[in-house]
């Protein structure tokens, strides 16, 4: 019996293990577009770049969101100040308040044939939170 019990303690300890070591080789996309190469970062979704440059501002990041027309100069302006607008684009959100740091929830509802986003952006578990509504992408509101 009490070789059982060892066999037992042994197999989840390996099963354990293999699970720590699996989620550790599993790369963050948005962390990684730091060291992508041009041709990785056209396969990326526009999601990933977004919060990829709100993350570090990486100028080859930088450049692919240019290529597809991911904002507005107008948005870039808000983006480079970290400041947000009512009709700016949740990529500009992402990329304006989404620095390294910053705590991002969302959580998403589908309202007839909108959707609607609630953002959460908190710069430490101690700190004040800012919330943002958008709508089909856009800014509709938020609380400084």
């Amino acid at each position: 019996m009490a070789e059982g019990k060892t066999v037992l303690k042994i197999l989840f300890g390996a099963l354990l293990l293999s699970s720590v070591v699996a989620c550790a080789s599993t790369s963050d996309p948005v962390s990684s577009v730091a060291t992508m190469s041009r041709d990785q970062l056209e396969q990326q979704h526009i999601d990933i770049l977004c919060r990829g440059y709100g993350k570090g501002g990486y100028e080859p990041v930088r450049s692919e969101l240019i290529r597809r027309g991911a904002l507005t100069a107008e948005e870039w302006k808000l983006v480079e100040q970290h400041q947000i607008r009512i009709g700016m684009s949740e990529c500009g959100l992402v990329a304006s308040w989404g620095k390294s740091g910053v705590y991002v929830t969302r959580s998403r509802s589908m309202l007839s044939t909108e959707t609607v986003t609630d953002w959460t952006f908190q710069d430490c578990s101690a700190c004040k939170t800012r919330h943002v509504t958008t709508r089909d992408g856009k800014i509709v509101q938020w609380e400084p």
